[in-house]
This record gives C-alpha cells, structure tokens and sequence, in this order.
C-alpha cells in the first residue's frame, strides 16, 4: 500500500508540476499528458467509502463524459461489429445473417471490450471467410478454444489473418 500511495504522491506531482525527473536527468523535464480514464463504478461513492483518493479524483475530473451501455445503444453496434471485423481481419472476414442475429440479441454487458474479445477469439480461432451465428454464440456461451493453439496449420492462418503480425496473433 505505501508502494501505491507513494506512486500516486508522484502521479498528482508530475500532473501539478507539469515536470518529471527522467532517470540520470540534471535536471526536470517538461511533462505534456492527457488523461483518459474510465470507471464502471462510481469514483464519487469510492471516495466517500475511502476506496478512491479525492485530489487524484480532482485532477481526474477535468472533462468529464457519460457515455450509455452499449445494450442501450445498439444503433452503434453494427458499426463497431463492422469496423473491429475489417480491422482483426484485415477485410478478409464477414457476418452472416445468423451472425449479426446473434450479435443484436446479447447484451454485451462488458461493452466494446467484450465485443472486441468475442471477435477477436472467433477470428483467431478459425479463421473463416464468414462468421456464423453458432461462433459467435459458441464464444458467448465459452465454447470457443481459447486454449494454446498447437495445430501448425491454425498458427499459420492466423499469422497470415493478422498480417504477419505476431503480437496482433
């Protein structure tokens, strides 16, 4: 707990300064950040309940923006859908009828993240030219093997899926 008080002191002070001390520096050097930082829960009540420090939530509190659940604003789901699956397969993959049906139905209660995750893992999985309704609802009821993959083949066709790129495989 001291290690993390002690990280936040220096935090706050870099973010007030404007300043940091970079290892083996004579001297400070300018800082220009932004911060972004989301929460699912509210930071106001942690403060109160002494979870949340009240001047790291001050500084936090410069902007602030509410955004609604994705399961409250499904009008963007096709879009995100659309544009994660160009983007996790470089264009070479699409949803069927079944597909987008099983998408529209399920809340998506972790949000884009859990969007991004599902279709990350049906993608990797198996790479097909068209996603099924039955991955995606095999991924939502944890069916999908998301295990090590061994199969050279599957290693293969991901690494070509993802450009080559292993980390994004």
């Amino acid at each position: 707990i001291t290690r993390y008080v002690s990280r936040v002191t220096r935090f706050l002070g870099a973010l007030s300064t404007r300043q940091v001390w970079l290892m083996g520096a004579p001297g400070p050097s300018p800082l220009r950040v932004r911060v972004l930082a989301t929460s699912n829960v509210s930071l106001e009540k942690a403060v109160n309940a002494g979870a949340f420090r009240s001047d790291l939530l001050g500084r936090l509190q410069v902007m602030r923006l509410t955004t609604l659940p994705l399961r409250e604003r499904r009008e963007d789901l096709g879009i995100l859908v659309s544009e994660l699956t160009r983007r996790l397969s470089g264009g070479k993959t699409t949803l069927d009828r079944s597909a987008w049906d099983a998408v529209s139905r399920y809340d998506w209660p972790r949000n884009e993240r859990q969007v991004r995750n599902c279709l990350t893992a049906v993608i990797g999985a198996q790479p097909p030219a068209t996603i099924t309704g039955k991955a995606i609802t095999g991924w939502i009821e944890g069916a999908v093997k998301t295990g090590p993959i061994e199969d050279e083949a599957t290693i293969r066709s991901v690494l070509l899926l993802m450009g080559g790129d292993r980390n994004r495989a």
